[in-house]
């Protein structure tokens, strides 16, 4: 769970945080090896946090395999997508056109910074 926001007023993302990772089909985070073994923390020092698999339907008209790994490349940015689109919205609050302004706000709004993050991860995502 990550909390952005303005000191005021925080936003609780209850997703696994970024970076996501994505090998084939396969989308996955990792996270610190928390096991009591000090021995087996140095052998394997990350493990799994969470991981989804992206698989055709089980119709004769499912998804091809460039649509797949479309599908998971595309997941594999969401993190970063989010980033973006809540700064974004903070930026869109503070114009006065209201989204979550009444209640508190999504982040501080670095317009440069939302457009990088924005572009990087639709790196590879579109043609």
């Amino acid at each position: 769970m990550v909390k952005t926001g303005a000191p005021k007023a925080t936003v609780e993302l209850l997703h696994t945080p970024a970076p996501w990772k994505r090998d084939g089909l396969t989308v996955y985070a990792l996270t610190e090896n928390l096991s009591d073994s000090v021995s087996l923390r140095k052998l394997v020092p990350l493990v799994n946090r969470f991981s989804a698999q992206v698989q055709r339907g089980g119709h004769t008209e499912g998804a091809g395999q460039v649509e797949l790994e479309a599908n998971a490349a595309l997941i594999e940015k969401a993190p970063d997508l989010l980033a973006a689109l809540m700064q974004i919205a903070a930026w869109d609050d503070r114009q006065g056109n209201d989204t979550l302004a009444r209640t508190g706000s999504y982040a501080i709004f670095d317009e440069p910074n939302s457009v990088r993050i924005a572009r990087q991860a639709l790196k590879g995502l579109l043609k």
